[in-house]
Formats: C-alpha cells, structure tokens, sequence
C-alpha cells in the first residue's frame, strides 16, 4: 500500500467502485476516504481530511491498514 498526506493507494481482493466512501484504518489513525480510481484488485482513494507528517509516519511504520466500506 503506497500512502501519501492525502490518499493511498490500496490492494484488496476486490476493488470497490469509484466514489464508495470507505474508512481506512492503520497504526491506530482512521480516516474516511473516498475511491477514486478502481482497477481489479487495486483502487486509489482520496482522504477526506489528510494526514498530518506525524500521523504519515505513524502509519508508514505501521506497515499496513484495512479499509471497510461505509
């Protein structure tokens, strides 16, 4: 999973469609996000409030995160 301040990008073994919301969580942090892109087993979603640089590195330590549909 690639994470920036403002989205990631997620594998899943189905991708949802574009524009479900979803909540991402990882490391303790969970933020809503909407899909922005879907590609198989792939999606790019975009946060609706962004990371600040701490939280980035907290999850990027964390090394991984679910996403649940809303």
């Amino acid at each position: 999973m690639n994470v920036s301040l403002s989205g990631a990008l997620v594998h899943s073994s189905q991708a949802p469609a574009p524009r479900t919301g979803l909540s991402i969580i990882c490391a303790g942090l969970a933020r809503a996000a909407l899909v922005q892109w879907a590609d198989k087993q792939r999606f790019g979603v975009t946060f609706m409030v962004a990371l600040n640089d701490l939280e980035l590195h907290k999850v990027l330590s964390a090394g991984g995160a679910k996403a649940a549909a809303s």
